[in-house]
């Protein structure tokens, strides 16, 4: 499903009142300005993030979780890069795009355009694959994967202990020690590759909480239990939408080219239910028709780190062909027949009153074979979802849900 063109359009910049014209001077935003093929894979992607966020709302038994659509739009990029035939295409199809070419250009200027937008957040990404010995891979795959994701590339024994302990440094280094560990024992001879990206994000809210207004509140969670919770207080003019079965409001990082948006379902619906209507449909209407509106805002401060396998979410939207030991056609990585056993995601989130920090890696590993109204309470007291963004293409960096506290 596709979303109209305005969830492309830039948004408006927003400054509270103590920065300085100096400051604005010095930390202007940078739109990315996507054309025809850019916007449909980037519609996809948005739309596949809520698909991914009830996927996982309807299978996790975590009570909070968080997944990255972006880190995981890179992981397989690099993986189709590999690919050919029937599981080219469906990598290509699951991500939204009709050419391996179009994927590569648009991953290529998100990873250099992305740490550009705002100065004041930093986002990294970094990519890299990790070469069974023995596996002799065509100079075309690394020059691809090197071209386009700045992977870096090593042909190392997977079966060591050293070689998991470089693997989980690499981790941990690029998640500036948020994600640690993502493999605890060596692998097998036939493990053939290891592939992963890393996403780092961490942004100051535009207006921060005070500290000394953060007070305990408390805080229904899911089953029905309320928690005390250490909750985060502060008024602020910001874009705000009250749906049917949810309200949206949105806090912008630095310069605003990032923004967290919090989805809270009504008092009378559940947040399963709540995000059963979150459409791209949804979503773009609610970019029409937001207002800025004075917010009463109360949320809980939380952390929540995660890790999932996704071999079946990546199956349930059309990824299966390259799971066939007998039929994945991944030749233009190596001439040895290989094919995807596992993929995973590792994420972590932290959001307190100066900002957010969050995470992931993803992992794939492959076997051989402005209108004056009354103030809005917003007050986050139950269960939501939360989604942060690059708002001038709207890609989807994280979302989740915090079900428990």
């Amino acid at each position: 499903m596709k979303i109209c063109n305005a969830l492309l359009c830039g948004f408006a910049l927003m400054f509270s009142a103590c920065s300085s014209n100096s400051d604005v001077a010095d930390n202007e935003r940078k739109d990315i300005m996507l054309d025809g093929s850019e916007i449909a894979i980037v519609d996809t992607q948005i739309s596949s993030a809520f698909d991914m966020l009830r996927y996982f709302d309807s299978n996790s038994k975590e009570g909070n979780f968080m997944v990255s659509p972006l880190s995981i739009q890179f992981s397989l990029g690099m993986l189709a890069n590999g690919a050919q035939g029937k599981t080219l295409d469906e990598i290509t199809a699951a991500l939204g795009s009709h050419s391996l070419d179009e994927l590569n250009d648009l991953n290529k200027r998100l990873l250099s355009e992305l740490p550009k937008a705002d100065k004041k957040t930093t986002i990294r990404s970094a990519n890299s694959v990790w070469l069974n010995k023995g596996l002799n891979v065509h100079p075309e795959y690394s020059r691809s994967v090197a071209d386009f994701y700045r992977a870096e590339a090593a042909t190392v024994d997977l079966s060591t202990e050293e070689t998991m302990k470089r693997i989980n440094d690499w981790c941990s280094s690029k998640t500036e020690g948020m994600i640690p560990t993502v493999i605890k024992e060596p692998y097998t001879d036939n493990t053939a590759f290891v592939m992963l990206n890393a996403l780092y994000f961490k942004g100051e809210w535009q207006k921060p909480f005070k500290t000394e207004n953060t007070v305990n509140k408390e805080f229904t969670n899911s089953d029905g239990t309320v928690s005390n919770v250490a909750t985060m207080c502060k008024k602020e003019n910001m874009y705000y939408f009250k749906g049917e079965k949810f309200e949206l409001a949105r806090m912008t990082y630095g310069n605003g080219a990032y923004a967290m948006t919090l989805l809270l379902p009504s008092e009378d619906s559940s947040l399963s239910e709540a995000l059963q209507t979150l459409t791209p449909y949804a979503w773009s209407t609610w970019k029409r028709g937001r207002e800025i509106r004075d917010c009463n805002l109360k949320m809980p401060k939380f952390s929540i780190a995660t890790h999932f396998e996704l071999d079946d979410y990546f199956k349930s939207i059309g990824i299966k062909e390259v799971y066939d030991s007998a039929k994945a056609d991944l030749s233009v990585m190596s001439d040895k027949a290989v094919y995807l056993s596992k993929s995973d995601q590792f994420t972590r989130i932290e959001v307190d009153e100066k900002g957010t920090v969050a995470t992931a890696v993803t992992k794939h590993e492959g076997e051989y074979t402005d209108v004056i109204h009354q103030p809005v309470e917003f007050h986050v007291n139950r269960t939501f979802a939360f989604i942060i963004e690059e708002t001038s293409t709207g890609a989807v960096l994280f979302t989740g849900r915090v079900n428990k506290l």
